[in-house]
C-alpha cells in the first residue's frame, strides 16, 4: 500500500484499504501496558481457517500517539506441540514491560506456560514456568 489509510473511514472501512497479504488477523486483543511514550498491546493467534493470510500464535504491537503508528514488535509463530518445553511460545495474554528494555507477556495458551521476555530486538526467552 503507498498512501496512509482513511483512519475516519469516509469512504471504505479500514478493513478494506488493504490487501489480504497486508494484514494480519487475530482472534482478539489481549493485555496491555503504557510504557516507554506508547502503549504495548498483545493479540491472539490467528488461523488460515479464519480468514489469515499468515497463522501465528500471538504478537505484540506498539502503538506510538506522537507519529500516531502502530509498529508488529514480535509474532509468536504457530507453536507445533505445546506440551514440549521448547522455544515455542503461543498465546501471550498479559504483558508488562521491563524497565530494563523489552517486554514480558504471560502466556495462556496450550501446554506448558511461561512468563516470556522480549528483548528490543524481538528475541524471545523463557522466564520461570507457572503452572
Amino acid at each position: 500500500m503507498s498512501a496512509r489509510p482513511d483512519r475516519e473511514t469516509k469512504t471504505t472501512s479500514v478493513r478494506k484499504q488493504f490487501a489480504p497479504d497486508e494484514v494480519t488477523f487475530s482472534h482478539k486483543l489481549e493485555g496491555a501496558w503504557w510504557s516507554d511514550g506508547g502503549a504495548y498491546f498483545v493479540a491472539s493467534f490467528a488461523r488460515e481457517s479464519d480468514g489469515s493470510v499468515h497463522e501465528h500464535d500471538g504478537q505484540v504491537w506498539f502503538y506510538d500517539p506522537g507519529t500516531e503508528m502502530i509498529q508488529l514488535r514480535t509474532i509468536f509463530g504457530v507453536n507445533p506441540d505445546p506440551d514440549v518445553d521448547t522455544k515455542n511460545y503461543d498465546g501471550p495474554d498479559n504483558i508488562t514491560v521491563s524497565p530494563y528494555g523489552g517486554v514480558i507477556p504471560a502466556e495462556d495458551g496450550e501446554g506448558i506456560q511461561h512468563l516470556v521476555g522480549v528483548t528490543r530486538q524481538s528475541t524471545a526467552y523463557p522466564l520461570p514456568a507457572t503452572t
